[in-house]
């Protein structure tokens, strides 16, 4: 009760005859916050698990990338997805990050987003094996980046 605050405090007393009341009210919140926290950490737990292949101890990033360490971040953990899904595999022990020329225009089947498209090649190394993607990134209307990971990567690529 302590982390509330004093002003929490007068705000919760506010409106209540009596310390009955307020024990009731603390004592509510807190059984609901408690359920509340022990749901969200089983399903946070349970996805952590389930849903993430495994990373290499060591992950090699090489070349040149737009993308910031988040954004690379989630490029990595979709690329992870879908080398498990299609390869069986999503451990990713190397990326070597080409930019394309702002003019480069992937077939239609991968165009995405609106806007200034940045379009990347990243070369993984997944199990042993060298497997491309073709990354894009453009700006969210609402502020932040989106991006787009194309597989299997298109023939009329560089």
């Amino acid at each position: 009760m302590a982390a509330y605050g004093l002003a929490a405090i007068k705000t919760c007393l506010s409106g209540h005859d009596n310390i009955a009341d307020v024990e009731d009210h603390w004592h509510i919140s807190t059984m609901k916050l408690a359920r509340i926290t022990r749901a969200t950490l089983a399903i946070a737990a349970t996805l952590s698990v389930c849903a993430a292949p495994a990373m290499a101890e060591q992950l090699r990033f090489t070349g040149q990338t737009t993308a910031n360490l988040e954004l690379v971040k989630d490029t990595l953990r979709q690329i992870q997805l879908i080398g498990q899904a299609q390869n069986d595999c999503g451990v990713i022990s190397a990326v070597e990050a080409a930019v394309h020329p702002k003019d480069f225009l992937p077939s239609k089947a991968y165009r995405v987003g609106e806007g200034q498209v940045v379009y990347e090649t990243w070369s993984t190394i997944m199990c042993g094996a060298k497997v491309k993607f073709l990354i894009s990134f453009w700006p969210a209307p609402e502020g932040g980046m989106m991006f787009a990971v194309g597989y299997p990567y298109p023939a009329d690529a560089p």
